[in-house]
């Protein structure tokens, strides 16, 4: 497993892993993705609706047991490292956006403190020429940070980051997968 650490001006970190995960297991999470069950969703920013259309399956227990995320060594020592041994998955979902639906706005995922989000590139194959990165950007909103979609990555960061999926380029004719999932220590400290 590889890491690398990435930040913008105003000291937001995003951790990056590669090779979380065996290709194999990369196909079975892909398959996983492909047959969730997918709602429209749009994207609200300050209480105003943007018209940023998504597609999202929010996962329940039993989905998250049965994608067996959270039973590979590299992502429980990820989750040890970044919140520690006693953890509540707040939330988890797959996010399927294609050329049409893939540029959004910067929003925040929670504006509370200690979560993390783990955010997964689970597509087995991705020509960079798609473009589809996971973009970052400072408290003021402006894109700093472009993290390239590369099969099996594992982005951690703080949810009050700002991030958006940046657009798909329209010939890709590709659905990209992204898995979130929010943690929240049980052992914090005020």
């Amino acid at each position: 497993m590889k890491h690398k650490i990435l930040s913008t001006s105003d000291g937001n970190v995003i951790h990056v892993y590669d090779n979380v995960f065996s290709y194999d297991k990369l196909i079975n999470h892909y398959e996983f993705a492909k047959f969730s069950s997918y709602k429209p969703y749009l994207l609200i920013e300050d209480g105003k609706n943007t018209s940023q259309s998504y597609f999202k399956s929010i996962y329940n227990q039993n989905d998250v047991e049965e994608f067996s995320f959270l039973e590979n060594k590299n992502v429980n020592i990820i989750i040890k490292n970044h919140v520690g041994d006693d953890v509540s998955v707040i939330g988890s979902w797959m996010l399927a956006t294609t050329p049409a639906n893939s540029a959004h706005i910067f929003h925040v995922d929670s504006c509370l403190n200690h979560e993390v989000i783990l955010l997964y590139h689970l597509n087995p194959f991705w020509d960079n020429n798609w473009h589809g990165e996971t973009l970052f950007a400072t408290n003021d909103n402006e894109c700093e940070v472009a993290v390239q979609y590369i099969p099996g990555r594992v982005l951690v960061y703080d949810p009050r980051i700002p991030h958006a999926s940046g657009p798909i380029v329209c010939d890709a004719n590709v659905i990209r997968y992204v898995f979130v999932m929010i943690l929240r220590s049980n052992c914090t400290n005020s």
